[in-house]
């Protein structure tokens, strides 16, 4: 488990410290001081010109988001390790720990008789997005180019281009961790242009027409806007942290809590029987794969299926049922039920039962809820309706999509006696399809053999219930 938030704890640090480098330093010292030496002649030629410096700051702003993917990629093997190191380099480029000149978010690039201002927040985005979504890197320069041409105020075409970004990532990439990481940036993009967007509205932003030549200094606003920038951005940042207690609340939460009768976290800590249980499928890359790995080892498992997955693959749900494996209510959508009302709880847990009770021919009775949130009024229709609640004990993690090492390396280190194993055959970040599982695949063959010769046996949930003497309630830990 440590190597787990080591590996994510250091690509944030590095990528804050790469996002950090002091560019607009080494830009300005390339401008006033340093003359190059000629390749042919050994007397020195002229300084870079504005151009070719604005240009180098440019490169180095993409290579620094490259540098992070990359890293982050070795790293963690994980997208999520790259998102999050990437969001990191994109904070560092904003409030830097070293480098004199950084504190200001954009620079220009003199294009022809054009000048441009550009966010470096989003240039150092497009240099993550060029290692791992590149498609989604190269719609991104599209646009921001189509932006500042219809627009001609580079401050309101990079926000155009911010709040276009989780959407361009969703459209390109289909995954929803991008969009998080679209929306993070996005929100700092504007916070930042903010006081640049209110310059603009009083008229003392230059456009892009081809009279304004000169770009205005490198500074931050004057002083008597202060408050009015002050206002925006608090006003801005209220609005952004609603929108994030919302997606948190209602799509993201992936840990199972709250302590009530009726839930099930796990079995007798001193006996050797573990469950293996598969939550989000069927899904038709990876439940095959998962289903061909059981059989391989001899083991059950207990899959947790959103019924709308399995009302588009009921040949994976008839296979998993006539492999011997043990089948659970996860919701028809997988909507978040924390907080919601009666009635719509009855309809996501019966549409779901009953598209499986038609598959199967059998009511389950077995129910995971999305994210392990529960609350009084799911407790109360689920007993209405005799469910079992079951959430776990151990998670494999395997949504982050880490390396097969640092997901075994969740499992192993953390298992004992009557554990209930949580892993996805399907899933994103936030919602219950797409995701990549390839990494789970890798250690779970691994994983079921290191058990074994550590003595545990493995068998479906209800089997766990039974041999643990429970038929509801809430095993205490130990």
């Amino acid at each position: 488990m440590t190597g787990f938030y080591q590996a994510f704890a250091f690509i944030v640090i590095a990528g804050f410290l790469l996002g950090s480098l002091p560019w607009l330093d080494v830009a300005r010292t390339l401008r006033s001081r340093l003359r190059p030496p000629g390749f042919w002649r050994a007397r020195p030629t002229r300084p870079f010109s504005d151009r070719q410096v604005a240009l180098i700051l440019l490169m180095g702003e993409l290579l620094q988001g490259a540098a992070v993917g990359l890293l982050a990629l070795v790293i963690t093997g994980s997208a999520v390790g790259v998102a999050l190191g990437g969001l990191a380099a994109v904070v560092g480029s904003q409030w830097p720990a070293f480098g004199r000149l950084q504190r200001v978010p954009f620079h220009y690039l003199r294009l022809g008789r054009v000048t441009v201002k550009l966010d470096r927040s989003l240039v150092v985005a497009v240099g993550v997005l060029a290692i791992t979504a590149p498609a989604a890197a190269a719609a991104l320069a599209v646009f921001w180019a189509a932006a500042l041409v219809l627009t001609r105020y580079s401050p309101i075409s990079a926000v155009l281009t911010a709040l276009a970004l989780p959407a361009v990532l969703w459209r390109v990439t289909g995954y929803d961790l991008w969009v998080l990481f679209g929306l993070a940036v996005a929100t700092i993009a504007v916070y930042q242009e903010i006081p640049y967007l209110l310059r603009t509205r009083r008229g003392q932003e230059p456009s892009l027409l081809p009279s304004d030549l000169q770009p205005p200094r490198l500074s931050v606003p004057h002083r008597q806007s202060r408050r009015m920038t002050l206002t925006a951005r608090v006003v801005f940042l209220g609005l952004a942290a609603v929108v994030a207690a919302l997606v948190l609340l209602n799509r993201y939460v992936y840990q199972g809590f709250g302590t009530q009768a009726g839930v099930f976290r796990h079995g007798n800590p001193h006996l050797p029987y573990v469950a293996l249980t598969f939550d989000d499928g069927p899904d038709p890359r990876y439940t095959p794969e998962v289903l061909r790995i059981l059989r391989q080892e001899e083991v059950p498992a207990t899959f947790f299926l959103v019924g709308a997955h399995a009302s588009r693959y009921p040949e994976l749900v008839r296979r998993i049922q006539q492999e011997g494996h043990e089948i659970g209510n996860h919701t028809y959508s997988h909507r978040n039920l924390f907080l919601l009302q009666p009635p719509a709880i009855e309809r996501e847990v019966a549409r779901a039962e009953e598209v499986l009770r038609r598959i199967t021919g059998e009511r389950p009775r077995l129910f995971r809820p999305p994210r392990g949130l529960y609350d009084a009024n799911l407790s109360r229709v689920l007993a209405e309706r005799r469910y079992a609640v079951v959430l776990w004990s151990v998670s494999s993690r395997d949504w982050v999509e880490v390396s097969p090492r640092l997901i075994a390396r969740n499992v192993l280190g953390a298992v004992r006696g009557g554990d209930i194993l949580l892993f996805h055959d399907s899933g994103a970040i936030l919602s219950a399809q797409g995701g990549n599982r390839k990494h789970m695949l890798q250690a779970l063959p691994y994983i079921i053999k290191r058990l074994k010769t550590e003595g545990f046996r493995f068998v479906t949930v209800s089997q766990l219930l039974v041999i643990s003497g429970l038929t509801t309630g809430e095993s205490s830990s130990p």
